[in-house]
């Protein structure tokens, strides 16, 4: 019963971020073809991140992407010089899938790593 449970649980966690990260990426699609700036977008990144925190998980690590050339964090985590934002498993494997959310496998990067 435990592992059925549990397993249930993981479900409802991976639907919830799964749409969690389509809605706002349709949000920022549509940002982007409205022509609004890159500011405007890390705007909505920060709000709905902040909101994801306080609603649904206090450890969430937030909505970020590689928007417009440059990296967008929605917590405001500033990276290290040396960061390259599009060579990070986030990145390259989510331009390999063509489906609308890519999981990746979970690995510890510059944040989350700072986060522990």
């Amino acid at each position: 019963m435990n592992a059925v449970q549990s397993a249930k649980e993981f479900d409802n966690y991976l639907i919830i971020r799964k749409n969690t990260v389509m809605l706002a990426g349709h949000v920022v699609d549509e940002m982007i073809r409205n022509g609004q700036p890159t500011d405007e977008i890390l705007e909505y990144l920060s709000a709905e991140s902040l909101s994801i925190k306080k609603s649904i998980d206090m450890d969430y690590t937030g909505l970020y992407g590689w928007i417009n050339g440059e990296y967008c964090d929605g917590v405001g985590w500033v990276p290290d010089e040396d960061y390259v934002p599009t060579e990070r498993p986030w990145y390259t494997e989510t331009i390999a899938d063509d489906s609308d959310v890519t999981f990746v496998r979970p690995y510890l990067d510059d944040h989350t790593a700072s986060a522990l």
